[in-house]
C-alpha cells in the first residue's frame, strides 16, 4: 500500500513538473506594418500569464475600427514544430478555438504566428 501511494506522489510531481515547464509568454507584441492581411491596419497580442488579448485595427478612408477579443492560448510542441493554441471568446460569450504555427526568438525579441513576426514592445 506504501508503494502505491508512494508511485502515485512521484506520478503526480512528474505531472506537475511538466506543466510547469510550458512555454509561456508576457508582454506585448505587434506585427510589423503591411505584413498582416490588414490592409492599412494592425494586430496586436498582449500575453499575461495563460491569458491574452487580441487587438485588430483596420483603417479605411478615413475611418478606424478597433476590435479586442480576450481569451486564453497554449504552446505545445507538435508534429510540424511548436503550435500555439487560442481559445477567443466573443462579445455574445462564444467561445472558438484555432491552432497554428508558432516560433519564438528571444534574442530578437519576436514570436512569429501562422507565418507572421510580431516585435515586442
Amino acid at each position: 500500500m506504501k508503494r502505491i501511494i508512494a508511485l502515485s506522489l512521484v506520478v503526480v510531481m512528474v505531472a506537475v513538473l511538466l506543466c510547469s515547464c510550458a512555454t509561456t509568454l508576457s508582454g506585448e507584441y505587434t506585427a510589423a506594418a503591411g505584413s498582416t492581411t490588414i490592409a492599412g491596419g494592425s494586430v496586436t497580442y498582449k500575453f499575461s500569464g495563460s491569458k491574452v488579448t487580441m487587438t485588430t485595427t483596420a483603417g479605411a478612408l478615413g475611418f478606424e475600427k478597433t476590435t479586442t477579443v480576450n481569451g486564453t492560448y497554449k504552446i505545445v510542441d507538435g508534429e510540424r514544430g511548436q503550435q500555439i493554441t487560442f481559445t477567443m471568446k466573443n462579445d455574445k460569450g462564444e467561445e472558438t478555438s484555432s491552432t497554428v504555427s508558432f516560433s519564438q526568438d528571444k534574442d530578437a525579441k519576436t514570436i512569429t504566428i501562422a507565418g507572421v513576426t510580431y516585435k515586442k514592445k
